[in-house]
């Protein structure tokens, strides 16, 4: 069974490329730019290895995997996976708030990798009094755009 998969943030993920050599479909969402530098020459990845003094440079054209790269809003709700990578302040840019939105009304299942969790998420755990914690983040009510819908 093949995933499509959605990862929203860094493109340098090494687990981008894990996907695709496992025969996945990848699809980044990222800038503009970006998305047009990605669609146009992939992306590569440098592994090091253990005993080599160069990193062993992987290129997402020669995964068996499909890449793509779209903006927030041109994401596809099609997936069966998702994957978010960014950091707070960014889920509150334009069309990331929605697309959280979207995945979260699809119900689809969701790993979100990050360094500091959304306050919706720390509120849940017994024990952590989060309004000191408020002012850590550049916008406190955006995480409430990726609080899961159950």
């Amino acid at each position: 069974m093949t995933y499509r998969i959605l990862i929203l943030g860094p493109v340098r993920l090494p687990l981008r490329h894990q996907a695709l050599d496992g025969g996945h479909s990848v699809t980044l969402v990222c800038t503009r730019a970006t998305a047009d530098l990605i669609e146009r020459e992939g992306t590569r990845v440098r592994f090091p290895v253990k005993g080599r003094e160069t990193p062993l440079e992987v290129a997402s054209k020669t995964l068996p995997g499909e890449l793509f790269a779209r903006t927030p809003t041109r994401s596809t709700a099609r997936l069966r996976s998702g994957r978010a990578r960014h950091a707070e302040a960014q889920y509150g840019s334009r069309g990331v708030r929605e697309l959280m939105r979207r995945i979260a009304r699809a119900r689809k299942p969701c790993l979100a990798i990050m360094n500091m969790p959304p306050l919706p998420y720390l509120k849940r755990i017994a024990g952590i009094a989060t309004k000191p914690l408020e002012l850590c983040y550049a916008d406190p009510p955006c995480g409430k755009a990726s609080t899961p819908p159950w």
